[in-house]
């Protein structure tokens, strides 16, 4: 199926405002990473859950915060800039539902795999194992 260019554009708003809830886990990412490389050098596993395991429910709350702000702003917002712009409001209410949903899948526990330490990545992770 072929979409027309009104469809395509409000799907280009809704991303372009969903896409501002990955912000606290990327911020949240690129300052834990110095972080973590310390605390690998040292070998201190304890400190590295710990470390990751906060990170974690920082990142949840940071990501599910602005996904909630960002949803319930654009479903006020959009229809006041433009008729055309309301049209975007339930996308970007699932965009930021599926972003939010994303932030509980854990950027650090990414980050901790790619350090060959999965089983702590698993231990700090806030969504439930499958």
């Amino acid at each position: 199926t072929h979409f027309n260019a009104a469809e395509i554009g409000v799907y280009a708003i809704a991303y372009r405002f969903a896409v501002f809830t990955t912000f606290p886990g990327f911020a949240l990412a690129s300052s834990l990473g110095p972080v973590l490389a310390k605390l690998h050098a040292t070998n201190d596993e304890a400190a590295i859950q710990r470390r990751i395991h906060l990170s974690a429910i920082a990142n949840a709350a940071g990501s599910v915060g602005a996904a909630l702000a960002i949803a319930v702003a654009g479903w006020i917002v959009l229809p006041y800039l433009s008729a055309d712009l309301a049209a975007a409001r339930p996308c970007l209410a699932v965009m930021c539902v599926g972003y939010a949903i994303q932030s509980l899948a854990g950027r650090p526990g990414d980050i901790l795999t790619m350090m060959d330490r999965a089983p702590v990545a698993a231990k700090a992770r806030l969504a439930p194992r499958w």
